[in-house]
């Protein structure tokens, strides 16, 4: 029991998982990501432009699902852009690669508590916008 005299309730599997992989990912930098990008096939090689960044295959973090799409090279990337310390998920997994919906979501649940940072997907795949191009890499904005 707490303090206030209720019983804490212990965290979910699930939670564990993301908390070790977080452990994981971030023992092997010093860098504090503030922003979390995630790239597919279209934009992934915006990541290999990061200089001096650490570099982290999916296999080796644990219980984080693989890759196995076309263009998504299955790394974690931390470095800096602009100044800004940045996570970038360098490909991501899908439905149609025979992942739950949970083991699809789960890389994102890593940046759980402690480690949270703001979240943004990124995509390549046009715009109905007229001034933007094909090639303009775009990403999500909370409103």
């Amino acid at each position: 029991m707490s303090a206030s005299g209720a019983t804490k309730a212990k965290p979910s599997q699930e939670f564990l998982r993301a908390e070790a992989a977080a452990k994981f990912i971030l023992a092997k930098t010093k860098m504090r990501p503030r922003i979390g990008l995630v790239l597919g096939s279209g934009l992934g090689a915006f990541a290999n432009e990061i200089a001096g960044a650490a570099r982290i295959d999916y296999k080796s973090i644990p219980h984080f699902p693989r890759s196995t799409a076309i263009g998504h090279a299955g790394r974690m990337v931390i470095g800096k852009v602009a100044d800004v310390p940045v996570a970038i998920m360098q490909g991501r997994v899908h439905f149609y690669e025979g992942y739950s919906p949970r083991e699809v979501i789960f890389p994102t649940h890593q940046r759980r508590g402690r480690y949270q940072y703001e979240f943004r997907a990124g995509m390549s795949g046009g715009s109905a916008r007229s001034h933007q191009s094909s090639r303009d890499k775009s990403f999500d904005r909370p409103e």
